[in-house]
């Protein structure tokens, strides 16, 4: 593959009306391996969309071969993929991926590939090598967030490109499928591939050898604020969650075994385990969004399962975020309306709220610096801003159990650092408990002191310190 020169020659970006990028210049000699940094808003994923041609730009971008104008084949892959049915119609919402009927609607990975090349042989060694294969005809639905970028990964390289743009590809990756794409990009360097990365500092592959700053961002604060009115939790339970002998089970696939688990107020929990490993459909059991919890001995909150209880009854006591719910969250919805929804656990402010609730929701969003977008949509903002409202959404209602599944995903360093601050300070409240799911030991919050350990649909459990890790 003959080397490509690229260069950027004053180039200017826009969105939505605003100057984001100013007279942007670089040249890239063939054999460049770029990362693109600066802070949250700072225009990289913005810039990648240039090089595409998704998004228009003044300036000048060029691609040479030996000396020659190109148009080199790129492909960009963002940080999720989004699919809809098999007719093509419809987009998912969030539970749908925990109900085995209706997830029958969403296309399989053979599908989706087939669609792409048809012949497997191109794209079955890609599978294998990420571990994918076993996974051929499950529905996307069903994924993990670390499978669907494995698969989006294999659904890029299948289009040969000769430049690749990865926007934050180890996102939702665990250690091992982490290192198996690091030495997947490493061995298409040595074939010539070109690639551009978005990715945190500890992340950056050995092969990347050039760097672009493109700017500051709006995150310059040192760090966020709990709100200063924020109360303890009003509500006390002997036991939040009561487990024994779960199981789930999608057809002939078993995802828990005689999971046994317990949860009381003041406890914090790390869940961990490999990508797939049924971390996504514990917690889907806690939060109320499984049906098959009817058919398990389980107590959310000192209450029985299947008693007359509502999916709300359980919902009002848990502030959850994970990476499924910001792929399936209405982006139309403002950002001051994503944070009042967290107060009816809904996806849409449906009802109107109280002088209290409308002041806890601008104290939240003052907490997380969103004041000044807090009347945009949240398509408008970037990944890592969507996220903090997801977050802000999660703590207004001050539950008594925060579910914080890969929390940090998307967000920068200082981000990263300033929000487990504030978990930090909740965790201070000794009728609050928190489960914090992670594949990152680093990004804890010093106040957990629980694991739970899935593998092969089994649970390990015990409590935790940064001596007694469990291997998952």
């Amino acid at each position: 593959m003959t080397g490509i020169t690229t260069i950027g020659n004053n180039i200017n970006l826009r969105w939505q009306g605003k100057s984001i990028l100013d007279n942007i210049s670089f040249a890239w000699e063939p054999g460049s391996q770029v990362l693109l940094t600066g802070g949250p808003g700072s225009g990289k994923t913005l810039l990648t969309k240039a090089f595409t041609g998704e998004l228009f730009h003044e300036g000048t971008l060029q691609f040479l071969q030996n000396g020659a104008p190109v148009k080199p084949r790129v492909i960009r892959v963002e940080q999720h993929y989004h699919f809809t049915n098999r007719s093509h119609v419809n987009s998912f919402y969030y539970q749908q991926r925990f109900n085995s009927t209706e997830a029958d609607d969403a296309a399989t990975i053979r599908e989706e590939l087939l669609q792409l090349d048809p012949d497997a042989s191109k794209w079955m060694p890609m599978l294998e090598m990420f571990s994918m294969s076993r996974h051929l005809d499950a529905p996307l639905l069903h994924l993990s967030s670390g499978e669907h970028k494995r698969f989006q990964l294999v659904r890029a390289f299948l289009q040969a490109p000769q430049i690749m743009i990865l926007d934050e590809p180890f996102t939702g990756m665990d250690a091992h499928s982490r290192k198996l794409l690091t030495d997947f990009l490493t061995a298409k360097v040595a074939e010539g591939m070109m690639f551009i990365l978005i990715c945190h500092a500890d992340e950056t592959p050995a092969f990347i050898n050039t760097e672009l700053f493109v700017g500051p961002g709006r995150m310059a604060l040192g760090d966020f604020q709990v709100p200063d009115e924020l109360q303890p939790v009003q509500d006390s339970f002997n036991t939040l969650i009561d487990m024994a002998d779960t199981h789930i089970r999608y057809g002939q696939r078993t995802i828990l075994e005689n999971v046994n688990w317990t949860v009381k107020p003041g406890e914090y929990w790390w869940l961990k385990g490999a990508n797939g490993s049924g971390k996504s459909t514990l917690l889907s059991l806690v939060t109320g969004d499984n049906p098959q919890a009817y058919a398990n001995n389980m107590k959310l909150f000192d209450r029985q399962r299947g008693t007359g209880e509502t999916i709300w009854d359980i919902k009002k006591n848990i502030g959850f975020v994970s990476p499924e719910l910001q792929w399936y969250f209405d982006r139309t919805m403002t950002v001051y309306h994503t944070v009042a929804s967290g107060w009816f656990d809904t996806i849409g402010l449906f009802r109107t709220l109280s002088t209290e609730q409308h002041q806890t929701v601008l104290q939240w969003l003052r907490a997380f610096d969103l004041l000044p977008e807090k009347d945009q949509p949240l398509s408008l903002l970037s990944t890592s801003r969507q996220r903090l409202a997801l977050l802000a959404r999660a703590m207004v209602k001050n539950p008594a159990l925060l579910v914080l599944d890969e929390p940090c995903q998307g967000l920068s360093d200082a981000q990263q650092k300033a929000f487990t601050r504030v978990v930090e300070i909740l965790c201070e409240d000794p009728l609050r408990s928190i489960i914090y799911v992670t594949h990152y030991e680093n990004e804890l919050p010093a106040c957990i002191d629980h694991q739970i350990a899935l593998s092969g649909g089994h649970a390990m459990v015990q409590e935790f310190s940064s001596m007694t890790t469990l291997t998952a």
